[in-house]
């Protein structure tokens, strides 16, 4: 018996593939982070997630922010780094200084000299939350200065961005006590600069599947000049 595929079924069909083959390109070119803060982390029980994105060819980074726990009968901002160590232990003490491979003065973020880790500063309301995004474009996931497995450390006070004229205000923005670290780690969605041996799938089997995908659309591409 021999049997036709309505031409509608088939452009449905191509539709899909060409959706999904635009997925997994989305997926493959994109390097994603996270760091999760626990609430016994520094010296105030804050708590949450930081999410981080980033183009794989390169470019800005996007800091997706969500924290709680904050004195909500003091809304107001909190310094925001990335700090040189990984290590979390003693309150977030052993996290070092702000990554500042080069060297150089602290900052704002928009500042021409500044450390990689110069963030500037996030606003808890009066409810206790943090809730915001940051675009920065020194920080980054891949390259000789990735912040991957350094600490991101949020203080308990405003970052001066060097212009306090404290002792400190050219190395820690005299923002004040740790309350709260963690660790920046690699998702485990893969991306193009993810190691294979680090994510359940590859980039590799993200290029096997937009192949597939290809394929399938033109063989239905082809049925269409056959089928009712």
């Amino acid at each position: 018996m021999n049997y036709t595929i309505p031409r509608q079924l088939v452009v449905l069909l191509v539709t899909w593939c060409c959706l999904m083959l635009g997925h997994v390109r989305s997926q493959s070119d994109v390097t994603r982070a996270s760091c999760v803060v626990a609430p016994d982390s520094g010296v105030f029980p804050i708590q949450g997630r930081i999410n981080i994105t980033q183009p794989s060819a390169g470019g800005a980074v996007t800091i997706y922010i969500y924290l709680t726990g904050f004195n909500t009968s003091s809304p107001g901002l909190h310094g925001f780094h990335v700090h040189a160590n990984s290590n979390l232990s003693e309150k977030c003490n052993a996290a070092g200084g702000h990554y500042n491979p080069q060297n150089v003065v602290h900052g704002a973020p928009n500042d021409t000299i500044r450390h990689v880790g110069d963030l500037g500063n996030v606003y808890s309301d009066v409810n206790g939350v943090v809730n915001t995004t940051i675009t920065d474009n020194i920080v980054s996931l891949i390259g000789q200065y990735s912040v991957i497995n350094k600490a991101i450390v949020v203080h308990g006070g405003e970052d001066d961005l060097g212009r306090g004229g404290y002792t400190d205000s050219n190395t820690t923005g005299h923002a004040g006590p740790r309350y709260g670290c963690c660790v920046i780690t690699l998702d485990s969605v893969a991306s193009s600069t993810t190691p294979v041996s680090t994510t359940p799938r590859s980039a590799a089997s993200h290029l096997t599947s937009g192949l597939l995908l290809q394929l399938i659309a033109m063989l239905l591409v082809a049925m269409t000049m056959t089928v009712s």
